[in-house]
């Protein structure tokens, strides 16, 4: 697959036309990563095809950006440092940045096209985050690793059990499925993720066990379900693997994972979760929060773990940037499975120099700059192009129109579609939502903290001191949960502070 800054051939011997050709427009909006990537795709296609364009009397088409930026990046953005960078760490050319949107490449080994990109086509410098992570108490001591590993242990074991709900629900009578989803191009989360046809197979190897000579079937294996197993520090993502939720009692499993039990507790007592799920508005997090208020009557949980188990469910927060209770308890994790795998990673200089090397390799894109757009008129039967007005009056035409534009931007409905964006369009933009990220990026004269590792956390306190009330952490576990250490990336002795709510 040709993807990124590649130089392309053309398909055959370039001939020069005679005369001038018709040559269409592509107009591709926003200068992120999305809008660049297509546009550099979409180039290196008509290179590519060029001498079949001529051969259908036609030149190949061209492709215009428009930004309504003053930069190329979109959520990529690094800014250089303006304090003294004389004593930067940085190789000669690069710049001391902090990054102030985007900045880790998650999974970038073994088939992430960002790999391929940043290494072979860009050849840029980057660091491999190392995933060993401290986290320091509110007296700013650091937790003993045992007690860590406990809490983390327990954090998990919650997260399967309350993840094993999404395999509990009634499959539909008929693989037909439910209208309203197809419609809406989604997937029954009852159905576990199967296709009709993978329905329909296993009923057709069933009826063909009963076969007159009596031969059994080929044996064919049951779907494996894949649950959490881990979390994610660097990331707050849940590592998943085939295997099966939880099947142990909480009890017999706490023992194992060597907590110890309270006086009278049996192996054989478990968590009562039932009703918590089919309560109505059931989240991940309510559901969640009950499984942690049933465990303290399982295993001696103090103010510390409950702190450490809330520094985790804020790692989750930060990786959805939202508070998990307003998280799907059946969707919330529906791209488990699809991550790259390998090293999360940063590029040493700043992030920005990737959209930077779309823009420019191997030879620069066409794009406009502060053209903030207004409105998008379709072609009709009056007109065979498509217009874009910009807010400086200025106007585009196209052929093709690509639309990058942020979520938030189509949701501010400040952008005017003639004729109306169609229902199951305008349907998709009014339900997805996003969170909010917070960055706080501090430069020092000289690192305080162990150099060694890239990321560190900080407990916090409930608003009521040393409480045993899970409640009382949800609205102040998310600030300043989680530090990276971006001395490496950035040049200077940085620290950034991720903060996942407003």
């Amino acid at each position: 697959v040709n993807y990124g800054c590649l130089e392309t051939m053309s398909s055959g011997t370039s001939k020069r036309s005679s005369g001038k050709l018709e040559q269409k427009t592509i107009a591709v909006i926003g200068a992120g990563m999305s809008g660049l990537g297509c546009a550099r795709q979409l180039e290196g296609l008509f290179a590519h095809y060029r001498d079949k364009f001529r051969a259908e009397g036609q030149e190949a088409p061209k492709g215009v950006v428009v930004e309504g930026r003053s930069r190329v990046g979109g959520r990529v953005y690094s800014r250089g440092y303006q304090s003294d960078t004389s004593r930067s760490t940085l190789k000669r050319g690069n710049r001391c940045t902090a990054e102030m949107g985007g900045m880790i490449i998650t999974g970038f080994d073994r088939g992430n096209p960002l790999n391929i990109l940043v290494r072979g086509q860009l050849a840029l410098d980057y660091h491999g985050l190392r995933p060993t992570t401290t986290i320091y108490d509110t007296n700013g001591e650091a937790v003993e690793q045992k007690r860590d590993q406990l809490a983390e242990r327990l954090y998990n074991d919650i997260l399967d059990r309350v993840s094993d709900y999404k395999f509990k629900t009634t499959p539909p009578a008929t693989a037909e499925g439910d209208h309203e989803m197809v419609d809406a191009c989604r997937d029954s989360h009852s159905e576990h993720g199967k296709t009709i046809a993978q329905i329909e197979e296993k009923a057709q190897l069933k009826a063909q066990r009963a076969s007159a000579d009596g031969t059994p079937a080929p044996f064919v294996a049951e779907t494996v379900e894949v649950v959490p197993v881990s979390s994610d520090r660097l990331t707050g993502r849940a590592h998943m693997a085939p295997g099966t939720p939880a099947v142990h009692k909480a009890a017999y499993k706490a023992r194992l994972m060597g907590w110890a039990l309270k006086d009278g507790v049996e192996d054989d007592k478990d968590l009562e979760l039932d009703n918590a799920v089919s309560a109505p508005g059931a989240t991940l997090g309510s559901v969640m929060d009950t499984a942690i208020s049933q465990y303290r009557d399982v295993v001696h949980i103090l103010p510390l773990d409950l702190r450490l188990l809330n520094w985790h469910i804020a790692n989750l927060e930060y990786s959805n940037a939202i508070n998990y209770s307003q998280l799907s308890l059946a969707g919330w994790d529906v791209d488990a499975g699809n991550e790259w795998e390998g090293k999360h990673t940063q590029i040493v200089g700043g992030y920005q120099q990737v959209p930077r090397g779309l823009l420019h390799c191997p030879y620069p894109l066409d794009v406009q700059k502060n053209k903030v757009v207004m409105s998008i008129r379709s072609y009709d039967q009056t007109q065979s192009k498509a217009h874009i007005l910009f807010r400086d009056s200025s106007t585009l035409s196209a052929d093709i129109v690509v639309n990058t534009m942020p979520l938030g931007v189509l949701k501010s409905n400040t952008v005017e579609f003639s004729p109306s964006l169609p229902s199951w369009k305008a349907g998709a933009i009014g339900r997805l939502g996003f969170g909010i990220l917070n960055k706080v990026v501090l430069v020092y004269k000289e690192p305080f903290w162990d150099a060694t590792r890239d990321i560190f956390g900080v407990l916090r306190e409930p608003l009521q001191r040393a409480s045993l009330n899970q409640e009382h952490y949800s609205s102040n576990r998310g600030r300043f949960f989680q530090w990276f250490n971006a001395t490496k990336t950035s040049g200077l002795p940085t620290l950034i502070a991720l903060m996942a709510g407003d």
